[in-house]
């Protein structure tokens, strides 16, 4: 299990309500305006659709907002998934995996091809990637910090929707 040291709760703290700080700190990206406008969003609770468009950083946006999720919210769950597995696995999970390779909290995380856990938390603290051709796959994810991250929304299923607003029951969700 992890010891955490009160300085880095303190930071957590901090970064729980200043995510593009966050992924400037921690990340050592840039965001654009328009990402940073995403991130704080997401901070105040907000529910957030990106404009489709090539090459402008959608998903990295999506990665940083999965990372900042799981290191700073205790026991957060974060289900993402695409319209296909390629969005998914080829192109969403790799961007996860990259930015946490490259940042200062790389020994916070396991990560796998489908799965970034908390180490000492792997059960109840993650992240896992989803296809959305199973609807009930992405059911029953409950906890109180819960981010359902979606690539390329506009191909997903109405049922998959259902599914993800179901589980949407906490205040924090």
């Amino acid at each position: 299990m992890i010891q955490v040291s009160p300085r880095l709760m303190e930071a957590t703290d901090y970064y729980i309500d200043h995510p593009v700080e966050f992924v400037r700190d921690i990340l050592g990206a840039e965001p654009d305006p328009w990402q940073a406008e995403v991130l704080e969003a997401l901070a105040a609770g907000r529910s957030v659709a990106v404009r489709s468009g090539h090459g402008v950083g959608k998903t990295a946006v999506a990665a940083w907002a999965i990372i900042w999720k799981l290191a700073c919210f205790r026991f957060s769950r974060v289900p993402a998934t695409a319209p296909t597995q390629h969005q998914l696995f080829d192109i969403l999970w790799p961007e996860v995996g990259r930015w946490i390779e490259t940042s200062v909290i790389r020994p916070m995380f396991d990560v796998t091809a489908t799965r970034v856990a908390v180490r000492g938390h792997e059960k109840l603290w993650f992240a896992v990637a989803r296809s959305s051709n199973q609807p009930e796959r992405l059911a029953g994810h409950h906890a109180e910090h819960l981010l359902y991250v979606v690539d390329e929304a506009s191909g997903i299923p109405d049922s998959t929707w259902q599914v993800i607003d179901g589980a949407r029951t906490t205040a924090s969700a």
